[in-house]
């Protein structure tokens, strides 16, 4: 996990790709938030989701690519 501080990660949805009828693509830019307001973009991901009816939200992930800026 580690010890962020005062910051903590904050991920935006940036845009979703329908790749088929129950196959998406999500871009996702990352953030680290601190207390007082800043924010400074340290990544972007791409997750691969499925449809899934059983699933909590309807969804289920089965890939995430992390592309770190630092």
């Amino acid at each position: 996990m580690g010890d962020w501080g005062c910051s903590c990660p904050v991920l935006k949805v940036a845009k979703i790709y329908k790749m088929s009828v129950k196959r998406c693509q999500v871009n996702i830019t990352i953030y680290m938030e601190d207390d007082d307001g800043g924010r400074e973009k340290i990544g972007t991901a791409i997750m691969f989701v499925k449809k899934n009816q059983k699933a909590k939200y309807g969804y289920y992930v089965k890939q995430i690519k992390v592309f770190r800026l630092k």
